[in-house]
């Protein structure tokens, strides 16, 4: 039987561009699964010189904390601040310090989608903008997306940038592109062949987790 694949909009590029969020999550899940399906990554190697997988990483079962609702973190960004380093940060959300062992939980974490991006960019050789670019949007065909990493870049979008937001500040990566393209992309990522069914599979698997907030102290972290 002949699949017809729908798209989101017959001109999604020029549609107004918005922030992806943590749609971003879902690109570099694939960007990461696609260097998995290339064996350049494994999937169930602990992360080096850390207890938890990049399968924890990609399901919030690592144990890591979440820096969005840390106060300091918060203060920060109200104020216009310059973003901090990735270590500054680590050191300020105390990432040493795992909520529960891992995979034995979930947790929501924007630290291990930060490690995420660090993990695909040393094994793409790449800044996180060339990698997605490579690994995911060209084979899907996905046009006008890119990572922002300046205040200026947002200007672009449909509410401007009034207060400017430095996207630095959303550390696994501020993905920016349409609407339609993002609605595209998640529809080309289920029905295209860029991942083996296999991780498709394991991708798309759903899983019953117990939230935690308990704290468990772990000596090593990832890190840049």
């Amino acid at each position: 039987m002949r699949r017809i694949i729908a798209e989101a909009s017959e001109h999604p590029e020029s549609q107004p561009l918005v922030p992806w969020w943590s749609v971003s999550k879902t690109v570099l899940a694939t960007a990461a699964l696609t260097l998995v399906d290339r064996r350049t990554l494994d999937l169930d190697a602990p992360i080096e010189r850390a207890p938890y997988t990049l399968r924890h990483l990609l399901q919030h079962t690592s144990g890591l904390p979440d820096y969005g609702p840390n106060p300091e973190y918060q203060k920060a960004v109200t104020a216009g601040e310059s973003p901090w380093t990735s270590d500054e940060l680590l050191r300020r959300v105390n990432a040493s310090t795992l909520l529960f062992a891992p995979g034995t939980r979930f947790s929501y974490s924007n630290i291990g989608y930060l490690f995420v991006r660090q993990v695909i960019e040393r094994a793409a050789d790449a800044d996180l903008n060339e990698a997605l670019r490579t690994l995911v949007f060209d084979p899907l065909g996905i046009e006008g997306v890119f990572v922002a990493n300046t205040p200026e870049e947002l200007d672009a979008i449909v509410w401007g940038n009034a207060q400017r937001y430095d996207p630095r500040w959303v550390y696994h990566g501020c993905i920016v592109g349409s609407l339609s393209w993002a609605a595209t992309c998640l529809h080309r990522l289920i029905h295209d062949v860029l991942l083996a069914p296999e991780t498709k599979t394991a991708m798309l698997r759903p899983a019953v987790t117990t939230p935690t907030r308990r704290r468990l102290k772990i000596s090593a972290t990832a890190s840049d």
